[in-house]
């Protein structure tokens, strides 16, 4: 993009950071908002699982971003961090309770904390990629390595669910 239409849509360093940062929320809120309550939990949280640590593996740099930023204390997402934000959360943790409620999801589970489950064991491949690697003795993780860790965390989140 020229730099003079970087210029036009952000009038300074802090919004385009702001713009990049909400870029990546947005792309892994997208998968998300799709879920309903009608959906099958398996099917929906396996795919979820997938999409997160396919972006994870396409997209480190973007998880490293948003890490740094939260490990700051989000000194620049009030504003995305709103009542709006909060509304969308809630929702997101209602789709879970009416999962509870039919009988397709454990009720043991607090909803909230199953998502924050979600956002951080799918983020950790990119944020810790270095170490995973590391661990695993090779220089960098190859795709076949990200499709074992959505496979592992998809049976070890189902099963803890109670959906399979």
């Amino acid at each position: 993009m020229p730099k003079a239409n970087i210029h036009y849509y952000s009038k300074n360093k802090l919004g385009l950071y702001l713009a990049v940062v909400s870029d990546i929320i947005d792309l892994w809120d997208g998968t998300f908002s799709q879920i309903t309550s009608d959906d099958d939990p398996a099917e929906s949280l396996q795919h979820y699982i997938r999409k997160k640590i396919e972006f994870s593996r396409q997209h480190p740099q973007a998880s490293r971003i948003f890490a740094t930023e939260i490990i700051s204390g989000g000194p620049n997402l009030d504003g995305y961090f709103s009542e709006g934000y909060v509304q969308w959360f809630e929702s997101r943790v209602d789709v879970f309770r009416e999962w509870q409620r039919r009988g397709k999801m454990d009720s043991s589970i607090e909803p909230a904390h199953l998502i924050f489950l979600l956002w951080s064991s799918t983020q950790h491949y990119a944020d810790f990629n270095f170490q995973i690697a590391s661990a695993l003795n090779k220089p960098e993780l190859q795709p076949a390595d990200f499709d074992t860790a959505a496979t592992t965390l998809t049976h070890i989140i189902l099963k803890g669910c109670g959906v399979v």
